[in-house]
C-alpha cells in the first residue's frame, strides 16, 4: 500500500477546505458581509485546485505527445540525441 495516497495531496486538502466553508461554515454564519467573504474563499479554493489539475493533466498530455514525436522521428532516421 502506498502510504503517501493515504493522506490527501495538496489539490485534494484545498478541495476539502473549500467543501468545509461551503457545506459545514456557511450555514452557520448569518453575517452577509461574512458568508460574502466565505463563498469568494471557497470558490477561490476550488478553482486553485481544479487548475491544478488540469494543469498536471496538461503537462502529462504533453510529455506524451513530446515522447511519441520523438518516437516518430527517431523511426524516420531523425537524430534527435541533441548535442
Amino acid at each position: 500500500v502506498d502510504e503517501s495516497r493515504l493522506r490527501p495531496d495538496g489539490p485534494e486538502s484545498v478541495e476539502g477546505v473549500a467543501r468545509f466553508l461551503t457545506e459545514d461554515v456557511l450555514p452557520a454564519v448569518d453575517d452577509r458581509v461574512l458568508r460574502r467573504g466565505l463563498k469568494t474563499a471557497a470558490a477561490l479554493l476550488e478553482t486553485a485546485a481544479l487548475r491544478h489539475a488540469l494543469e498536471a493533466a496538461v503537462f502529462t498530455e504533453r510529455s506524451h505527445a513530446t515522447q511519441r514525436l520523438l518516437d516518430d522521428l527517431g523511426e524516420a532516421g531523425v537524430d534527435t540525441a541533441g548535442g
